[in-house]
Protein backbone atom coordinates (compact mmCIF):
# COMPACT_ATOMS: atom_id res chain seq x y z
CA UNK A 1 0.00 0.00 0.00
CA UNK A 2 2.51 2.50 1.09
CA UNK A 3 4.30 1.77 -2.39
CA UNK A 4 0.84 2.19 -4.10
CA UNK A 5 0.78 5.65 -2.26
CA UNK A 6 4.50 7.02 -3.23
CA UNK A 7 3.85 6.27 -6.89
CA UNK A 8 0.29 7.98 -6.53
CA UNK A 9 1.89 11.34 -5.33
CA UNK A 10 4.75 10.79 -8.00
CA UNK A 11 2.30 10.90 -10.56
CA UNK A 12 0.56 13.96 -8.88
CA UNK A 13 3.78 15.52 -8.18
CA UNK A 14 4.69 15.06 -12.22
CA UNK A 15 1.62 16.29 -13.24
CA UNK A 16 1.71 19.58 -11.52
CA UNK A 17 5.13 20.29 -12.94
CA UNK A 18 3.95 19.42 -16.45
CA UNK A 19 0.87 21.72 -15.95
CA UNK A 20 3.18 24.21 -14.82
CA UNK A 21 5.84 24.14 -17.33
CA UNK A 22 3.09 23.81 -19.82
CA UNK A 23 1.22 26.95 -18.83
CA UNK A 24 4.76 28.87 -18.85
CA UNK A 25 5.46 27.45 -22.52
CA UNK A 26 1.88 29.08 -23.67
CA UNK A 27 2.45 32.29 -21.85
CA UNK A 28 6.09 32.73 -23.27
CA UNK A 29 4.41 31.80 -26.70
CA UNK A 30 1.58 34.02 -26.62
CA UNK A 31 3.25 37.10 -24.07
CA UNK A 32 6.84 36.72 -26.08
CA UNK A 33 6.23 39.74 -28.29
CA UNK A 34 5.89 42.45 -25.23
CA UNK A 35 9.22 41.88 -24.12
CA UNK A 36 10.47 42.45 -27.40
CA UNK A 37 8.66 45.33 -27.90
CA UNK A 38 9.34 46.88 -23.85
CA UNK A 39 13.41 46.03 -24.64
CA UNK A 40 12.81 48.07 -28.31
CA UNK A 41 11.09 50.72 -26.66
CA UNK A 42 13.88 51.16 -23.86
CA UNK A 43 16.02 51.73 -26.38
CA UNK A 44 14.56 53.81 -28.81
CA UNK A 45 12.44 56.05 -26.66
CA UNK A 46 9.63 54.73 -28.42
CA UNK A 47 7.65 52.64 -31.09
CA UNK A 48 4.92 52.98 -33.69
CA UNK A 49 1.81 53.66 -32.67
CA UNK A 50 0.73 50.26 -34.63
CA UNK A 51 2.87 48.54 -32.49
CA UNK A 52 1.82 50.03 -29.00
CA UNK A 53 -2.07 49.62 -30.28
CA UNK A 54 -1.25 45.45 -30.87
CA UNK A 55 0.81 45.27 -27.82
CA UNK A 56 -2.00 47.46 -25.50
CA UNK A 57 -4.49 44.58 -26.95
CA UNK A 58 -2.99 42.04 -25.34
CA UNK A 59 -3.08 43.34 -21.66
CA UNK A 60 -6.27 42.17 -20.35
CA UNK A 61 -5.12 38.97 -20.89
CA UNK A 62 -2.53 39.12 -18.26
CA UNK A 63 -4.96 40.54 -15.67
CA UNK A 64 -7.71 37.95 -16.84
CA UNK A 65 -5.90 34.92 -17.22
CA UNK A 66 -3.93 35.51 -14.19
CA UNK A 67 -0.55 35.97 -15.63
CA UNK A 68 2.15 36.32 -12.80
CA UNK A 69 5.58 35.98 -14.62
CA UNK A 70 7.61 38.52 -13.51
CA UNK A 71 8.94 39.22 -17.05
CA UNK A 72 5.73 39.41 -18.65
CA UNK A 73 4.16 41.98 -16.36
CA UNK A 74 7.13 44.36 -16.37
CA UNK A 75 7.06 44.40 -20.14
CA UNK A 76 3.14 44.72 -20.13
CA UNK A 77 4.22 47.86 -17.24
CA UNK A 78 6.87 49.43 -18.98
CA UNK A 79 3.97 49.61 -22.55
CA UNK A 80 1.29 50.42 -20.57
CA UNK A 81 2.50 53.70 -19.17
CA UNK A 82 3.97 54.68 -22.83
CA UNK A 83 0.50 54.40 -24.05
CA UNK A 84 -1.08 56.44 -21.28
CA UNK A 85 1.77 59.40 -21.91
CA UNK A 86 0.63 59.35 -25.28
CA UNK A 87 -2.96 59.36 -24.77
CA UNK A 88 -2.87 61.95 -22.21
CA UNK A 89 -3.21 64.58 -24.38
CA UNK A 90 -5.55 63.56 -27.33
CA UNK A 91 -8.22 61.38 -25.58
CA UNK A 92 -11.87 62.59 -24.76
CA UNK A 93 -12.81 62.89 -21.16
CA UNK A 94 -14.59 59.51 -20.89
CA UNK A 95 -11.81 57.71 -23.00
CA UNK A 96 -8.93 59.09 -20.71
CA UNK A 97 -10.91 57.83 -17.70
CA UNK A 98 -11.46 54.62 -19.51
CA UNK A 99 -7.29 54.47 -19.98
CA UNK A 100 -6.43 55.67 -16.16
CA UNK A 101 -9.17 52.34 -14.99
CA UNK A 102 -7.22 49.72 -17.12
CA UNK A 103 -4.21 50.97 -15.83
CA UNK A 104 -4.80 51.11 -12.35
CA UNK A 105 -6.48 47.47 -13.04
CA UNK A 106 -3.05 46.27 -14.62
CA UNK A 107 -1.12 47.52 -11.72
CA UNK A 108 -3.12 46.44 -8.82
CA UNK A 109 -2.84 42.99 -10.40
CA UNK A 110 0.93 43.63 -10.84
CA UNK A 111 0.92 44.33 -6.83
CA UNK A 112 -1.13 41.14 -6.27
CA UNK A 113 1.60 39.16 -8.40
CA UNK A 114 4.83 40.83 -6.77
CA UNK A 115 4.11 43.06 -4.12
CA UNK A 116 7.53 43.31 -2.94
CA UNK A 117 7.97 45.25 -6.64
CA UNK A 118 8.75 48.74 -5.72
CA UNK A 119 8.22 49.76 -8.98
CA UNK A 120 4.90 48.49 -8.82
CA UNK A 121 3.73 50.55 -6.19
CA UNK A 122 5.02 54.18 -7.68
CA UNK A 123 3.87 53.05 -10.96
CA UNK A 124 0.18 52.98 -9.47
CA UNK A 125 0.70 55.80 -7.00
CA UNK A 126 1.35 57.89 -10.12
CA UNK A 127 -1.76 56.35 -12.06
CA UNK A 128 -4.10 57.00 -9.20
CA UNK A 129 -2.56 60.56 -8.37
CA UNK A 130 -3.82 61.28 -12.16
CA UNK A 131 -7.04 59.72 -11.37
CA UNK A 132 -9.46 61.51 -8.49
CA UNK A 133 -6.03 62.32 -5.92
CA UNK A 134 -6.59 61.29 -2.51
CA UNK A 135 -3.37 62.51 -1.09
CA UNK A 136 -3.48 59.79 1.56
CA UNK A 137 -3.38 57.14 -1.05
CA UNK A 138 -0.53 58.60 -3.39
CA UNK A 139 1.55 59.13 -0.32
CA UNK A 140 1.23 55.88 0.82
CA UNK A 141 1.67 53.75 -2.22
CA UNK A 142 4.62 56.19 -3.07
CA UNK A 143 6.13 55.46 1.08
CA UNK A 144 5.90 51.27 0.38
CA UNK A 145 7.84 52.35 -3.25
CA UNK A 146 10.49 53.58 -1.44
CA UNK A 147 10.41 50.96 1.58
CA UNK A 148 10.73 48.22 -1.07
CA UNK A 149 12.46 49.60 -3.66
CA UNK A 150 14.96 52.23 -1.89
CA UNK A 151 17.98 51.54 -4.09
CA UNK A 152 17.05 50.75 -7.28
CA UNK A 153 18.22 53.07 -9.64
CA UNK A 154 15.33 53.32 -12.27
CA UNK A 155 12.51 53.35 -9.62
CA UNK A 156 14.88 55.80 -7.64
CA UNK A 157 14.84 58.27 -10.25
CA UNK A 158 10.95 58.11 -11.51
CA UNK A 159 10.64 58.35 -7.61
CA UNK A 160 12.54 61.81 -7.78
CA UNK A 161 10.87 62.86 -10.42
CA UNK A 162 7.21 62.29 -9.09
CA UNK A 163 8.61 63.66 -5.80
CA UNK A 164 8.31 67.10 -7.79
CA UNK A 165 4.76 66.22 -8.83
CA UNK A 166 3.18 65.60 -5.46
CA UNK A 167 0.61 68.17 -3.94
CA UNK A 168 1.59 70.17 -0.27
CA UNK A 169 -0.66 67.36 1.30
CA UNK A 170 0.95 64.72 -0.18
CA UNK A 171 4.42 65.27 0.45
CA UNK A 172 3.62 65.98 4.00
CA UNK A 173 3.14 62.60 4.43
CA UNK A 174 6.16 61.03 2.62
CA UNK A 175 8.44 63.22 4.37
CA UNK A 176 10.42 60.39 5.65
CA UNK A 177 10.86 58.56 2.35
CA UNK A 178 11.52 61.14 0.31
CA UNK A 179 14.67 62.53 2.81
CA UNK A 180 15.63 58.54 1.99
CA UNK A 181 15.91 59.11 -1.40
CA UNK A 182 17.47 62.54 -1.29
CA UNK A 183 20.33 61.11 0.95
CA UNK A 184 20.90 58.24 -1.00
CA UNK A 185 20.94 60.23 -4.35
CA UNK A 186 23.50 62.61 -3.11
CA UNK A 187 25.34 59.98 -1.70
CA UNK A 188 28.25 58.84 -3.28
CA UNK A 189 26.21 55.66 -4.27
CA UNK A 190 23.95 57.78 -6.20
CA UNK A 191 26.24 59.39 -8.79
CA UNK A 192 25.04 57.44 -11.90
CA UNK A 193 21.03 58.46 -10.96
CA UNK A 194 22.17 62.38 -10.36
CA UNK A 195 23.62 62.65 -13.67
CA UNK A 196 19.94 61.80 -14.87
CA UNK A 197 17.80 64.41 -12.42
CA UNK A 198 19.59 67.20 -12.30
CA UNK A 199 21.66 69.28 -9.71
CA UNK A 200 18.81 67.81 -6.64
CA UNK A 201 21.51 67.98 -4.22
CA UNK A 202 21.95 71.89 -4.13
CA UNK A 203 18.06 73.05 -4.38
CA UNK A 204 17.00 72.44 -1.04
CA UNK A 205 14.88 69.14 -1.90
Amino acid sequence: MTRHLSAGLVLIVTCCVFAISAKAFIETAKFSSLSRLATAAGRSGSISDRALDRAVEKLPAIVNENVCRSTILKAGMRLLLQDVDRKSEVQAPQEWKATLAFAEHYLRHGIACLPQDGEFWLRLAMIRSLQVPFAEEVAALTNMSQLLAPADPDVLEARVAFWKQLSEPALSMTATARQADFALLCSRAGTGVRGKVGDVCTTGN
